[in-house]
């Protein structure tokens, strides 16, 4: 091979290559998610603030979540998208 043809080679492996590292500025993301950790963050204490007293602290729901209250309506079911919400 010719010298011209193995540098061509070289900065086209080169540029493919860099093309398929992490973009700049994403490293706040969580793998390929939309999310940012500071996001996430923020969703935990909203979550741990208003939401864990119904559905508990790790989203696993109410015992018998199924049965209806005396008043007509469910207790908080699970949030792992098995449930009636």
């Amino acid at each position: 091979m010719n010298l011209k043809l193995i540098i061509t080679i070289l900065v086209a492996s080169a540029l493919f290559l860099a093309g398929c590292s992490k973009k700049s500025g994403s490293s706040d993301k969580i793998g390929n998610r939309w999310y940012t950790k500071e996001q996430v963050t923020k969703g935990q204490e909203l979550f741990a603030n208003n939401c864990a007293v119904c559905h508990g602290q790790k989203a696993e729901s109410t015992p018998n979540w199924r049965k209806k209250l005396s008043d007509g309506s469910y207790p908080p079911p699970p949030l792992n998208g098995t449930a009636h919400a």
